[in-house]
C-alpha cells in the first residue's frame, strides 16, 4: 500500500475514533486533524511511515505542528500538539519518544497490532480524548 493511502487510512480511523467520543473532528487544507473539546484546540498531524524514513518523518511533522500552532494562536490559546505514526518511534539516533514528549510537550501516537496506541505520558496529554476504538 503506498504512503497517501496509508495516511488516509490513519487519519480516517482516527477521525472515527474522535466521532465515538461526541466530537467532531475537523480538517483544513493544511492540518490533517484538529478538534476542540473542554476549551482545548487538539491538532494532529499524521505521518505514513517506514523504517527507512521514520525519522525524516518525525522531523518534518513537529515543523509542521509548530507551524499550526503559531497560526491558531490568535484564535486559540490552549493548544495540544499530537503527531500520529504509522510505527513506532526509534530510539535511536535519539530516543525519540522521550524527545517529543518531554523536551517538545508533543503527544505520540502510533499503531501496534493494528491499534492506535500510546504511552501513558500522551494520555494525560489527550486528558479528555482516548484512542480507544
Amino acid at each position: 500500500m503506498d504512503s497517501s493511502k496509508n495516511h488516509q487510512k490513519i487519519l480516517n480511523r482516527l477521525a472515527n475514533i474522535l466521532k465515538q467520543q461526541g466530537l467532531e473532528p475537523e480538517d483544513s487544507k493544511n492540518i490533517d486533524l484538529t478538534c476542540k473539546t473542554r476549551g482545548i484546540r487538539y491538532i494532529f498531524e499524521v505521518k505514513s511511515c517506514s523504517s527507512d524514513n521514520v525519522v525524516s518523518q518525525i522531523r518534518r511533522g513537529i515543523a509542521q505542528l509548530y507551524e499550526y500552532r503559531f497560526l491558531m494562536l490568535d484564535e486559540e490559546r490552549n493548544i495540544k500538539l499530537f503527531l500520529v505514526l504509522e510505527i513506532e518511534p526509534p530510539k535511536q539516533p535519539i530516543d525519540f519518544l522521550k524527545y517529543l514528549e518531554e523536551d517538545r510537550n508533543i503527544g505520540v501516537i502510533c499503531i501496534k497490532n493494528r491499534k492506535l496506541v500510546c504511552s501513558n505520558k500522551t494520555a494525560k496529554m489527550l486528558s479528555h480524548v482516548t484512542m480507544e476504538e
